[in-house]
């Protein structure tokens, strides 16, 4: 499935807000290996942007 751009774009402004109710509300999760996860997904997603804009 493809995201668009507003898609990726709130995604990634939302992040931060969705790991701090994970944290605060669920305390037996790995929030440390999520971040790590969400980051290289955001990574991939602007790298995708980036070549669909420059081509």
């Amino acid at each position: 499935m493809k995201n668009t751009i507003c898609e990726k774009l709130m995604w990634n402004a939302m992040t931060p807000t969705i790991f701090q109710y994970i944290e605060k509300n669920y305390k037996g999760i790995d929030i440390k290996q999520m971040k790590n996860d969400a980051k290289k997904i955001i990574k991939k997603w602007l790298r995708e942007l980036l070549i669909s804009v420059v081509f």
